[in-house]
């Protein structure tokens, strides 16, 4: 995954864009990935087959990571900080889970 934060790096230098700019475009992905979803919950009609939507919902999953690592990027984050991060929200996330079914 590091290789691929890296590239999206250089490629933020060939096709340089305002953080506004490059957030309207996750946004763009953002729904474009939540279509997806919603041709799984009946929230869309549609006349694709499951692995359409399997396929077609990987795709999106991948433009909107994408595009929040070149959001990252843009503001110099380094990947290191981003794992690290993660790891941080993981934990929280653990933790209320526990705190949930504790309080069930």
């Amino acid at each position: 995954m590091r290789n691929l934060y890296d590239e999206i790096g250089e490629l933020n230098i060939l096709h340089p864009k305002t953080a506004a700019e490059r957030l309207g475009k996750l946004t763009e992905e953002v729904g474009e990935l939540a279509t997806e979803v919603n041709k799984t919950n009946g929230q869309k009609i549609h006349n694709n087959t499951d692995e359409e939507i399997i396929d077609e919902m990987t795709q999106e999953g991948a433009d909107v990571i994408q595009n929040v690592f070149s959001i990252l990027d843009g503001f110099g984050i380094k990947y290191d900080n981003i794992v690290a991060a993660m790891e941080i929200k993981n934990d929280k996330w653990r933790n209320n889970i526990k705190t949930e079914e504790n309080e069930a």
